[in-house]
């Protein structure tokens, strides 16, 4: 039921570039029910586990599959969609890119209203690109979609970075340094690990189901995953999800995997 992601579909034996190039038009229908689904979607912002994203998934589940069922009826329905997706996540990652210098007024911002966080969606715009994904199985799709992913999901950690120095009092005691896997877990970091989750299932289900046995290198990536994440649950006691506080690793093997799929060809 997961995900799987790239820039190329196949219609009638012709490969279709899915470029990034700005947000597509939808129907005015499609479009209804993708802005239904974000405003209704909380995620783990309704509790500190994915427990609570996975409720509101179903919660969704029919807003989610009109939204894929669109994408289904047509090649052009797909690379519309998929572009205007993957727009959504380029926005959010070229503004707060890892090294550029963000506006002191929106880092001050307090309280964020729902609907105006500058993240506000993005966790929908991966979940549904993975979901697309894997029925696809494009090897292609599925590493443009997880680099676009771990793009956002590097500028969320920087934005939060950002963030926790510029509202930090200047009497305030510094924080202990941090491990490059624990960004900092506050108010607004929890989408960062709504994109782990994501990005895990897609991979737990892609090693189970073979969906990359023809790639050696992948299938050894998210081997490589399933290996480490067995050990992190049993040293946990977990039996279901990681704690948020993997997520950067996850985040690392999302990367790993995306490096290792074929780029699209014209054959």
């Amino acid at each position: 039921m997961y995900l799987a992601l790239a820039a190329f579909l196949i219609a009638g034996g012709v490969l279709v570039t899915i470029a990034a190039r700005g947000a597509a038009d939808l129907p005015s229908t499609t479009d209804a029910s993708l802005q239904a689904l974000k405003a209704s979607f909380r995620g783990m912002y309704s509790g500190p586990n994915p427990w609570y994203l996975e409720q509101d998934l179903t919660k969704n589940a029919d807003l989610i599959q009109t939204i894929l069922k669109y994408a289904d009826s047509s090649p052009y329905a797909r690379e519309s969609l998929s572009s205007h997706l993957i727009a959504d996540l380029d926005r959010f990652s070229s503004r707060f890119a890892p090294g550029t210098q963000i506006d002191e007024e929106i880092l001050s911002k307090r309280p964020w209203m729902s609907g105006e966080e500058p993240w506000y969606g993005l966790t929908v715009d991966a979940y549904l690109l993975l979901e697309m994904a894997s029925s696809e199985r494009s090897p292609a799709f599925t590493k443009q979609v997880l680099q676009h992913v771990h793009a956002a999901h590097q500028s969320l950690v920087y934005f939060m970075i950002s963030d926790e120095k510029a509202t930090r009092p200047p009497d305030a005691p510094q924080p202990p340094k941090r491990s490059p896997h624990c960004p900092p877990m506050h108010y607004g970091s929890t989408p960062g690990a709504e994109f782990a989750w994501c990005c895990e299932q897609f991979m737990v289900e892609s090693y189970t189901s073979g969906a990359f046995q023809d790639l050696p290198e992948a299938q050894g990536v998210i081997s490589d995953y399933g290996q480490w994440r067995q050990g992190a649950l049993k040293k946990r006691g977990m039996d279901k999800w990681l704690p948020v506080g993997c997520a950067a690793v996850t985040m690392e093997y999302a990367k790993k995997l995306a490096d290792a799929l074929p780029e699209a060809t014209d054959e």
